[in-house]
């Protein structure tokens, strides 16, 4: 095992779906108080203060952590708000650590809320929330051309995969399936009606090869996890699990690579790379990982650059139940960012709490067989960066 960072002692988390009645601010109390409760510590414990925005594809508050720690009554040494995409939370997570490991906090609390599924109630801010904002993301080059979503970016990269692997759409439609038979074990899961490899095909066709089944949906949602050092972790948590490392990497791009393929994403290779040298272990001695796939294909991809399988062999690899229990490694039993859902700037934290349910045995009905080492991986833009965590059971 890595030296540990720092423990996780709490956690809390909404279920998946539509908070279009909720605000954010509400979200936040919610979880905070929940996690805080989980971890078995007051709120006077709590010296850090680390979170994302709001939201993507909504107006989002200045100064949110202030506004945080005014209706939480929570005066803290360090309040820190981080924005990195989908990667956020990740990185806040890892801050965080860092805070810790440097005794400069003994317990903090990273907490991530994203709602953004809210009904435009009339046409002015539906201009001004969604389209605006998304031609803010997308950038002058490929907003004028409608680039609203990265759907289409990630579809050319889909398209680039199966050429080159010769991979078929039948093979990809195994994921969802897989995922959604996960998610109907999931009490927080956005979707858990089961679905076939048929259903899949069979879904509108969004952005060829990519099918409505294999894209995650908008979803709205909210996490916190309570960080400790490991002095403290020991004293107060039975069961606390150790956060032994983080690797991370963004090259110069954003959204559309410039100079190389887009059937591989070298970010997510070189942070799990960094992670598993720093915590001491490898691919192969992961017991389960929480990957960050916003659609199947990619999420294929994914799993090849974390290193579970080689380079055009993951989608067989599903098929043939490798990715289930007793398999080479499981993969998003949460249901996944297709079924579970993706609340993005709080995905990584939920991915994180999914590995502590499992790594503590509080999993329930999809509870693996004793896991010891997980791993979980963030993402930015068409996977232009990537943040990558080992989780070890604690003892």
């Amino acid at each position: 095992m890595g030296k540990p960072l720092a423990a996780i002692v709490g956690y809390a988390m909404t279920e998946v779906g539509d908070f279009q009645h909720s605000t954010p601010l509400e979200l936040a109390a919610r979880v905070f108080r929940e996690s805080i409760a989980h971890a078995g510590v007051e709120k006077k414990d709590v010296e850090g203060l680390i979170i994302t925005p709001e939201g993507f594809g909504c107006p989002n508050a200045m100064i949110w952590g202030p506004r945080l720690c005014e209706y939480f009554g929570l005066p803290v040494k360090s309040l820190t708000q981080m924005e990195c995409g989908g990667a956020s939370s990740a990185i806040c997570l890892k801050y965080a650590a860092a805070e810790i490991a440097l005794r400069n906090l003994d317990i903090a609390v990273v907490l991530a809320v994203d709602v953004r599924a809210a009904t435009p109630t009339d046409q002015r801010n539906f201009l001004s929330s969604l389209i605006w904002g998304q031609m803010g993301l997308y950038g002058p080059y490929l907003a004028p051309y409608g680039a609203f979503t990265p759907i289409h970016m990630y579809a050319m990269g889909v398209q680039r995969y199966m050429f080159e692997y010769g991979v078929t759409a039948r093979e990809i439609a195994h994921l969802p399936v897989v995922l959604r038979e996960y998610a109907s074990k999931n009490e927080f899961a956005q979707f858990r009606t089961p679905i076939t490899v048929d259903d899949v095909l069979n879904s509108r066709m969004v952005s060829p090869p990519i099918h409505q089944l294999e894209c995650c949906p908008l979803s709205d949602g909210a996490a916190a996890i309570v960080l400790a050092s490991v002095e403290t972790a020991r004293k107060i948590s039975p069961k606390p699990v150790w956060i032994t490392a983080f690797g991370e990497y963004h090259d110069s791009s954003h959204f559309v690579y410039g100079a190389r393929a887009l059937s591989t994403f070298p970010g997510v290779e070189i942070a799990a790379k960094q992670a598993c040298e720093k915590a001491g272990v490898t691919p192969k001695d992961v017991d389960l990982a929480e990957i960050y796939g916003v659609f199947a294909g990619t999420e294929l991809i994914t799993y090849e650059d974390f290193g579970f399988f080689p380079r055009g062999h993951a989608a067989a690899a599903v098929v043939e139940g490798r990715t289930r229990a007793g398999g080479d490694v499981p993969i998003n039993v949460s249901g996944g960012r297709l079924s579970f859902g993706h609340p993005a700037t709080a995905t990584p934290l939920m991915e994180a709490i999914e590995l502590c349910a499992q790594l503590r045995g509080e999993a329930g009905e999809r509870q693996l067989p004793d896991p010891v080492v997980g791993a979980f991986q963030g993402e930015h833009g068409m996977v232009n960066g990537a943040v990558v965590a080992i989780l070890e059971k604690g003892g």
